[in-house]
């Protein structure tokens, strides 16, 4: 503005022979810039505030957590190798402090090493097809495919016993976690719910694994407006287009892995559509929502907890070679 004003007032001295003339002309001019001054100091204010952190990445409602990650910033970055590009599931072993993967179309599993992620054995279990799940559970890996069916590899005898549930295709599981003090196993489903078929309701099961059925009533349902309504009321003090975006995100949610956190015993759901997080407490009470940065972790499809309460997030490659995200526990 100010350049503008100096070649303006240049052109009208050029063209204004009096001296009088020019002084009025000179006296406009400074006013006219002590103006323009006082006129850019609220836009000077609202360029910062525009600037601030955004939002979307960041996680709220955050009081009462018993542990803190900073999902902003993974601690560290595992590349995988390129045949896991289409990884899907992710699970912890405890007793041989190695992390287990698959992808969703082979019937095979692989061991990774705790530190380089490199992978230390493969196991085939059965043949090809739409795996989209595993998790440890005692002596055995379990891996669901997306219809619900379950299959249970003993690791020492190699043997695999197969599960149906009531769940089909349409309902497309792609969580899985085992939930130790019940003694069952939570099946997430991405699709539609047993009873329900609603786009606006999502809906996590339980398998009972003494009696190996599956309880045809949901374990946890999620809604569509809860999620909203959680969205508006802990994001009062932000603009109205900021909560649109936070609103567009969170209404994409359907689960795509589930853990539960070893020391509050919280269930983390993820969301590879709108790579979301929603954190419920121990009560299934919504606690947390988390906008995971979508240009680092595009389609979040496996995670879990190792013996620290560390978590760990895989995404997909998408065109790259997949990942697999630490975020550190730093206790309050």
């Amino acid at each position: 503005m100010i350049t503008k004003l100096i070649l303006e007032r240049e052109f009208v001295i050029q063209y204004v022979t009096s001296p009088y003339s020019r002084l009025k002309t000179l006296l406009a001019f400074f006013i006219i810039c002590l103006l323009a001054s006082c006129n850019s100091s609220p836009e000077l204010k609202k360029i910062t505030f525009s600037k601030s952190p955004s939002l979307l990445n960041k996680s709220v409602n955050t009081k009462n957590s018993t542990a803190v990650y900073d999902y902003t910033s993974p601690d560290n970055t595992h590349i995988l190798a390129s045949f896991l590009d289409e990884i899907s599931g992710l699970s912890y072993d405890q007793e041989k402090n190695v992390f287990i993967t698959h992808d969703d179309e082979n019937g095979s599993y692989y061991l990774l090493h705790k530190e380089s992620f490199r992978i230390e054995k493969k196991i085939d279990f059965g043949k090809k097809d739409d795996y989209e799940s595993i998790e440890k559970v005692k002596s055995d890996i379990v891996i669901c495919r997306n219809d619900g069916t379950l299959f249970f590899h003993h690791e020492k005898s190699s043997n695999t016993s197969t599960y149906t549930t009531p769940l089909s295709k349409k309902n497309n599981v792609e969580g899985l976690c085992y939930q130790q003090d019940k003694n069952i196993l939570l099946l997430a489903c991405k699709g539609n719910s047993l009873a329900d078929e609603s786009q606006n309701i999502k809906s996590i099961y339980a398998f009972d694994l003494e009696e190996k059925t599956l309880n045809p009533t949901p374990y946890i349902t999620i809604k569509n407006e809860d999620l909203k309504k959680y969205v508006l009321e802990t994001n009062e003090d932000v603009s109205k287009s900021q909560r649109k975006k936070l609103i567009k995100r969170i209404k994409e949610f359907a689960p795509s892995g589930i853990a539960i956190q070893p020391d509050s015993k919280e269930f983390y759901i993820l969301s590879g559509r709108g790579s979301t997080l929603i954190i419920l407490d121990k009560n299934k009470i919504l606690k947390r929502i988390v906008y995971l940065d979508k240009a680092i972790i595009p389609q979040p499809e496996g995670i879990t907890f190792d013996d620290k309460g560390h978590l760990y997030i895989a995404t997909e490659g998408q065109g790259f070679n997949a990942k697999i995200f630490q975020f550190k526990k730093a206790d309050k």
